[in-house]
């Protein structure tokens, strides 16, 4: 069998002859056996074209890295696959994103997709298989650290780290972190009683990976302000607080420097401002909202102060507040789910996760969520299987299959109604 794969094309505008293989014998038997599937993305679940399927005779993992496949084919627009005229016997099945057609595995940039174990392939055995592809997540290293800032330490890695976590020798008051779900993690310090600090970096299962060392204030050039940033979508609902994030924490809160004014007549409100344990950057304001009304905060200097005392800018801020009859409400109900697994259910827009539901120990559950902006969502749902509040994708060398997710269409919501959606949990 000769895999010539997409090589030969026509002389003049080069289409190929997709898929195609030469068969030929030199004896009076021919292999006659086959395999066929279907490859989709493992987040999205679409079918995914183009898709190299690779099939080796060892069993070693390292195999797809270094030797091209025994027998190998490609997906058609629908993600479906065929390999002909295959012999009786044990293989092993990946499916790769093949970049740089060298028919082997490149982690770094492609996506795969494999079988955990050998495939037997023989008359009367089961010759269909599914696979999903996805990146493997990157190995997590140190990749710089950037100690250029005053009092602040951004500790940037390969890949966003999720599972590592800080720690001090000495811990007090005088270190703040930003999440670590960040990429760079951002430390901010001050202290007049010490030198140096250090600290840990730890996985939750391999320990300390990384050990850095903060060192006193160096001397600055000019008194740094805290900045507004502008990466928080508030939702603008009369019960929700209104968040107001900065690049830096936040430690201390001025009123008598705060002006809320609300409506046409510019009335005078109290501020009611709190700052949020598991955002310390950001201010949540908790007032009791008017509906259908604008509201004007302006922060004057010294309102919000930092480590080492630094504080703001003047800054004016516009608080749009709806009524509740602009909103919808998403009603869903799920069936058929394992009662011993974790599922983790998104409310999608423009593949952003608009809501976070986690569902466990159920079999049937139904779910209403509120406050909803109108728009077009996708419902996905994953079985979270390491309990992480997230999507994981594979890994090949653990034999780690991606987390199964399911995405269901919803129709358009609008402005105070109701959508309905009946999901039924299956995978393949």
């Amino acid at each position: 069998t000769i895999n010539f794969g997409n090589a030969i094309q026509d002389l003049t505008e080069g289409n190929p002859l997709e898929n195609f293989s030469f068969v030929f014998s030199t004896g009076a038997q021919i292999d006659s056996l086959s395999i066929r599937g279907n490859i989709i993305d493992a987040y999205t679940g679409e079918p995914l074209e183009d898709i190299l399927i690779m099939v080796h005779e060892s069993a070693e993992d390292s195999i797809i890295y270094n030797e091209k496949p025994f027998y190998a084919s490609r997906t058609d627009e629908e993600g479906n696959f065929e390999i002909n005229n295959m012999k009786e016997g044990f293989f092993k099945i990946t499916a790769i994103r093949d970049e740089n057609l060298n028919y082997t595995y490149e982690p770094a940039s492609e996506e795969i997709a494999f079988i955990d174990t050998m495939f037997y392939v023989a008359d009367n055995f089961p010759s269909t298989i599914n696979m999903a592809l996805s990146n493997e997540d990157a190995d997590l290293y140190l990749d710089r650290l950037d100690t250029s800032g005053w009092n602040m330490a951004a500790i940037t890695y390969s890949r966003i780290p999720y599972e590592v976590y800080l720690s001090y020798a000495q811990p007090d008051n005088s270190l703040v972190a930003s999440s670590n779900a960040k990429n760079p993690i951002q430390i901010w310090y001050y202290s007049d009683s010490r030198s140096r600090w250090e600290v840990f970096l730890t996985d939750s299962t391999q320990g300390i990976i990384d050990t850095i060392i903060l060192r006193k204030d160096a001397e600055r050039s000019e008194v740094p302000t805290i900045k507004k940033m502008n990466d928080i979508r508030n939702s603008g609902h009369p019960e929700d607080p209104f968040l107001i994030c900065f690049d830096r924490p936040i430690i201390t809160v001025d009123t008598n420097r705060i002006r809320l004014l609300r409506g046409r007549d510019s009335i005078a409100i109290s501020p009611q401002i709190v700052i949020l344990d598991s955002l310390p950057q950001c201010i949540a304001l908790t007032n009791s909202w008017s509906a259908d009304s604008i509201y004007r905060l302006t922060l004057y200097p010294g309102a919000l102060r930092g480590l080492s005392g630094i504080t703001i800018d003047t800054i004016n801020e516009q608080i749009p507040i709806g009524n509740e009859e602009r909103f919808g409400t998403v009603i869903i109900h799920l069936d058929n789910l394992d009662s011993t697994e974790h599922y983790l259910l998104e409310l999608m827009e423009n593949d952003q996760a608009r809501k976070s539901v986690v569902v466990k120990e159920s079999v049937r559950k139904d779910l209403t969520i509120s406050k909803m902006r109108p728009g077009t969502y996708k419902l996905r749902v994953t079985e979270d299987r390491n309990q992480n509040g997230r999507w994981d994708p594979a890994h090949y060398k653990n034999h780690i299959q991606p987390e199964p997710t399911k995405v269901a269409e919803i129709e358009p919501l609008r402005a105070n109604w109701d959508v309905e959606v009946n999901f039924k949990w299956t995978i393949q």
